[in-house]
């Protein structure tokens, strides 16, 4: 079954159907570019153990 939307071609060398049509959107990451990069997050410094944790952080918000 192909993606609802798109034309079905078969492939000239394979004779196996082809998608074609509209190419799918790259999705972007929904985390900030900021905490994306682990040697640049502003979380660099908290200590990860086994167990159970409470963790505490100052946040700031949006002018």
């Amino acid at each position: 079954m192909m993606p609802s939307g798109g034309k079905t071609d078969v492939d000239p060398d394979s004779g196996l159907p082809v998608a074609t049509g509209a190419k799918p959107q790259i999705k972007r990451s929904r985390v900030p570019t900021t905490y994306s990069d682990a040697t640049r997050t502003p979380f660099l410094a908290i200590d990860v153990r086994p167990g159970t944790q409470t963790q505490n952080f100052t946040l700031k918000s949006k002018p």
